[in-house]
This record gives C-alpha cells, structure tokens and sequence, in this order.
C-alpha cells in the first residue's frame, strides 16, 4: 500500500506543479520563455562541461570509457536518454527564437547552436533508439502539419543531428583509436543491437503486462506493482511501454483517461494555430516545436521508461506546463478579462493541508530506506543471491529501483 500511495502522491503533485507552471506562463508569455532560455541553457551547458571533464579524464589516464562512465550523475545513460527526448526539440526552439526574445540572448546564439550539436552528440554516443525515433517521428508530423512554417525549426534540428553526429564520430571514435583505445560510444552497436535483439527484451516484459491486464483489467495490479509482479525476471521494474503501464497499474479505464488527455493536449495545440493572434510565424515555430515535442514524448514512451523516470517527468511536468500556459494565454487575449478570483481562508487551508497530506505520502513510501540508500541497495543485494523466491523491489530505488 505504501509503494501505490507513493505513486498515487508524486501524480498528483507533478499535475499540482505543471498546473503552477502553466498559470505563470499563461499571464506572461514573453518572460517565461525567457526565463526557459535561461534555465535550459545553463542547465544543460553544466552538464556538457561534465560529460567532457569525464571524457577528458578517461583519455588522459588512458581508461577505456563505456557510457556509463562519461554520462555521469545517472544510475542508467538511458535515463539521460529520456530527459533528451523533452529537451532537445526545446533547445532547438530557443536556438531559434534567441534573437526574438531578448538582444542579450541574441548574441550567444552561436553557443545555443554549439549546444544543441553537443546534446545530439551524446545521443549518438549513448545510441538512444528510442529517443531517435521520437525526434525523428515528431520531426515529421510537424513538416506535415505545418508545412513551410516548421522549415526552420526542422533544419536547426538536422543541422545540430549532422554537426553532433561528426563531433561524436570524431571525438568518441576516432580519438579513442588514435590512443590504442576501443571507441567510446555505442554508435557503432546501434544496427548490430538492432538487428540481434530486435525488441531489447521487451516482449517478455509487454506479455507480462498484457497478462496483468487480463487479470485485472479495471482497477490494474495497482500503481508502481509491475516492479513486485515481474521481480521473478529480474529484467526492469516497469514494462517500457506507457499504454501497458498504465494498463497493468491502473486499469483500462484509467488508460483510456489518460490517452484522452493526450490526444486532447495535441489537438488543442494544432488547433490554437488557427486562432488570428497565435496565426504569425513566430507563434507558429512555437507550436511546431511544442507539437514535436508531445509526439516524440508520446512516442519514446512506447519503447523506454521516460514516463516513470523521475528525472525525465519532471521535464515532462515543464514541458506540458508551459505548453498550456503557452496556448491557455492566447484563450484568454480572445476573450472578456476576468477578474482574479479571492481565495477563501478555507479552500487554502484545504488546499495547504491536502499538499501536506501528499508530501507526507511521499516521505511515508521512501522511509526508512531514504536514511541510508547504499545499506539499503547493499541488502537488496545480499537479498536477491541468498533467495531465489524474489521480493518485493518497487522501483524507487536501483535493482528494480529507480
């Protein structure tokens, strides 16, 4: 019970914080891009200088590198992967719209472009397949659906792809080779993987929430229980299919929910380039980059496990916040001003004690492992070789954890 009340509470508090994001951006959009510009920037350029003190450190001491050790800060590359399904469209974005958004930013768009070539590297370098066919999948509807207006934001994203491309043949390969070393990404495994494990094990795991589904199919197995269901294979803590997560988790019902708001989201976005104000080029690169980024979410989502990473869905959360903040604020420029409503002390104390109530679930499903996690992880080891009836392992933590 403590592992679904733990899921159930950090939903709810990602809705509670897309749906803050989305109210600030809807009231200024202008400033909140700019505040994104700068967010993403520094976030991001901090963590190339990383990827490169790591490259730079294992050439020097002549140590032969596996993603692993140059994408570091994550337990699994891969995780890193699903975080560049939602933020590389978006750099893109403001590699585009620098100059639009303020005249300072203007002037390093050579680094957000250098930025963006250096993000494509590292996916080459860690071979994410699931992100690729994301961007690539959403790189084509947008050309489809807008046409002459996603030209540009479609050319920033190829151009960073080929510069990244280089850049990781050159320095990951060629590099590598030229010491005596092994090549240091994965790029060149991708078609073999491809060709030799089709599905990456996956189809094991997609039979297991089929199954799970069959089994109960309204309510679900319960939230973050395919970790305890499928422990027996040792092979994820999730199926690496959001349609089957959700399905074996929390029921039908509550996929075909979820799959509404989805497609609610993105229609919403197309549609919103129809309205006369959202009708301009500049608005109109924005939905293009928006509409790539849902699809190539939607789309990851169906081979990976980007939608229960936590640090992938709080780019998620970002992502979707500011794409309803964003369209919301041409909903209202069309409409009669309304007046900001006056809370009531007692809807804010209910709303106080309800965000209390959920911090304290979360704090409830982490305990008392979140004290001491390498003793934890150390047991969980010990654990698992002196029994082979498995246990319970949700995936909060490594080991079926995250």
């Amino acid at each position: 019970m403590k592992f679904a009340l733990y899921e159930w509470s950090t939903t709810i508090l990602l809705v509670v914080l897309t749906s803050t994001i989305a109210a600030e951006v809807a009231q200024n959009r202008a400033v909140a891009l700019k505040t994104l510009v700068v967010l993403g920037t520094i976030g991001c350029s901090l963590y190339v200088f990383n990827t490169l003190v790591a490259y730079i450190s294992m050439l020097s001491l002549g140590i032969q590198a596996h993603p692993n050790d140059l994408i570091i800060g994550f337990d699994n590359y891969r995780f890193f992967n699903h975080i560049q399904t939602v933020s590389l469209p978006l750099l893109a974005l403001l590699a585009l719209r620098s100059g639009s958004i303020s005249s300072d930013l203007y002037r390093y768009r050579y680094g957000l472009r250098i930025l963006i070539s250096c993000w494509w590297m590292l996916l080459f370098v860690t071979g994410g397949r699931g992100t690729f066919l994301g961007l690539f999948v959403g790189i084509f509807i947008a050309l489809f659906l807008f046409r002459h207006h996603a030209i540009k934001w479609c050319c920033h994203m190829l151009i960073g792809a080929m510069v990244g491309l280089a850049a990781s043949w050159v320095l990951y390969t060629c590099v590598p080779l030229f010491l005596g070393l092994q090549p240091f990404g994965l790029l060149g495994n991708v078609a073999t993987r491809t060709v030799e494990n089709v599905d990456s094990s996956r189809m094991p795991l997609w039979r297991l929430a089929i199954e799970m589904t069959m089994a109960q199919p309204w309510l679900g197995a319960g939230p973050l229980h395919f970790a305890h269901v499928g422990r027996f294979q040792q092979i994820a803590a999730h199926p690496h299919n959001w349609i089957l997560q959700i399905a074996s988790e929390w029921g039908i019902p509550a996929l075909i929910c979820f799959s509404g708001l989805i497609f609610l989201g993105l229609r919403h976005l197309i549609r919103v380039s129809r309205l006369p104000n959202a009708n301009r080029a500049d608005c109109l690169t924005i939905l293009v980059a928006l509409l790539a980024t849902g699809i190539a979410i939607v789309v990851d989502g169906l081979v990976s496990g980007l939608l229960v990473t936590p640090s992938s869905q709080l780019w998620i959360a970002l992502y979707v916040g500011f794409s309803w903040g964003w369209t919301e604020g041409f909903n209202r420029s069309i409409t009669a001003s309304v007046k900001p409503k006056i809370i009531s002390s007692l809807t804010f104390g209910f709303v106080t004690g309800f965000l209390v109530l959920l911090l304290a679930l979360v704090a409830y499903g982490l305990w008392p492992a979140v004290l001491n996690l390498p003793n934890y992880e150390k047991g969980n080891d010990q654990y698992q070789t002196n029994r082979s009836d498995g246990h319970l392992s949700p995936r909060i933590w490594r080991h079926g954890f995250f």
